[in-house]
């Protein structure tokens, strides 16, 4: 059964040991650099810190996901409340069996019913012009592409709350 646990001293090494396929290393950075981006932007901004998750199939670490407040309004001169999912991975051991979507939906749930950083009325994501599985998958729970590129090649979506 998946389920979303925050990440702790009890579980933050079962996340570093996870990783993505070796053709998809390039769509997504490694969860210590991740973890590293996280405790930075704790300790170094005056902003909400991001919000990050283990992914666990039981007991068991399958993936970790990434998400922040966007109060800067980056995207597509967004002038409402939102959310962006910086980062979400499942290991390559478990990929294909229908965690990430379960995962991504109880995210999504979550997001919507705490609030964690407050409302918002959309939820942002970015994944390479390249990476046509992520470009599906993200399709198939609902977010549309905006049509805007950021980073030279990264295609930005959104899903309305």
């Amino acid at each position: 059964m998946i389920n979303l646990q925050p990440i702790t001293w009890d579980n933050y090494m079962d996340i570093l040991k996870l990783q993505v396929a070796e053709n998809q290393k390039g769509f997504v950075a490694p969860n210590s650099v991740s973890l590293t981006e996280a405790y930075l932007d704790l300790v170094d901004d005056d902003g909400d810190p991001f919000i990050t998750m283990a992914i666990y199939n039981g007991d068991e670490a399958v993936g970790f996901i990434m998400s922040a407040r966007d109060d800067d309004h980056e995207y597509e001169n967004d002038t409402e409340p939102c959310y962006f999912i910086n980062r979400f991975m499942i290991d390559e051991k478990f990929q294909g069996r229908g965690f990430g979507k379960v995962a991504m939906e109880q995210f999504v749930q979550h997001i919507k019913t705490t609030w964690p950083r407050g409302e918002a009325v959309h939820l942002y994501l970015g994944y390479k012009e390249t990476n046509h599985v992520a470009r599906k998958f993200y399709q198939s729970l609902g977010f549309v592409e905006t049509g805007q590129i950021k980073y030279g090649d990264e295609i930005i979506a959104r899903l309305a709350f």
